[in-house]
């Protein structure tokens, strides 16, 4: 990730191109967040090797290290990587929520489903609510699989 930071109330660091979402901050620290939003000059690197540093406005506050900047992006690295796990968290306990109260069925044979408006061939597999299931069994077109 290459990049630079700012200090002061708010720290930036350039994120790497495909790192983050494009123009989606992200919080690595207390006072540290990773930005693809930064002044035009700033991923310059200046001649003592320090890169300088801006607030959340772009306005300028200092300078940082090379090791300041190695480690505010591997903090960005990392917290962006808490946070797609984070979302994943999210989105499986979000399906898991859909799905409660369902049942998965296999199809016993080739039949016409109204309801989907589409042929379900046999032996597929789907869920369906308790009450859609008990109608598939009752018909002898599905079998609830545990």
């Amino acid at each position: 990730m290459a990049g630079k930071t700012t200090t002061g109330k708010k720290t930036t660091t350039k994120a790497a191109a495909g790192k983050t979402a494009a123009d989606k901050d992200v919080q690595v620290a207390a006072g540290v967040t990773a930005t693809n939003n930064v002044p035009e000059g700033a991923l310059e690197t200046n001649a003592d090797g320090s890169t300088n540093a801006y607030d959340a406005d772009g306005n300028k506050v200092g300078t940082a290290t090379p090791e300041q900047v190695a480690a505010a992006e591997a903090a960005a690295a990392k917290a962006l990587e808490d946070q797609k796990a984070a979302e994943a968290a999210a989105a499986k306990a979000q399906k898991e929520k859909e799905n409660a109260g369902k049942v998965k069925v296999k199809a016993a044979m080739r039949y016409l489903d109204k309801q989907l408006n589409e042929i379900v061939e046999a032996g597929t597999e789907f869920t369906v609510s308790k009450e859609r299931a008990d109608e598939l069994v009752k018909a002898k077109v599905a079998q609830i699989v545990k």
